[in-house]
């Protein structure tokens, strides 16, 4: 077992702990995303994204970028109001397609 899978798992264990990953990202000021990676998983947001641009041909650089995109836009509507859409499946729904 190499180091990088002993961090990951520790940072797992945390997690747990902690009680999920929302919880941690919470306490932590950690995004959501930067913790599934840190984890080595994929985001739900990910495969949902997969699930809406199924037949668009999106590359996963694409699908990573719009999950970007999408944490911007929630961050930045904290302090200015662009818009009143901010769950994830309705962003998807009604400003990704």
């Amino acid at each position: 077992m190499n180091r990088m899978s002993i961090n990951r798992q520790l940072l797992r264990q945390k997690i747990e702990e902690n009680g999920g990953i929302r919880k941690f990202a919470k306490a932590t000021g950690l995004s959501h995303q930067a913790l599934y990676n840190a984890i080595g998983e994929k985001t739900p947001n990910y495969y949902t994204i997969c699930q809406i641009s199924k037949g668009l041909g999106l590359t996963d650089d694409q699908i990573r970028q719009l999950l970007l995109f999408y944490e911007l836009l929630v961050e930045k509507n904290k302090v200015m109001n662009l818009t009143a859409i901010t769950d994830f499946e309705e962003v998807c729904s009604k400003h990704f397609a």
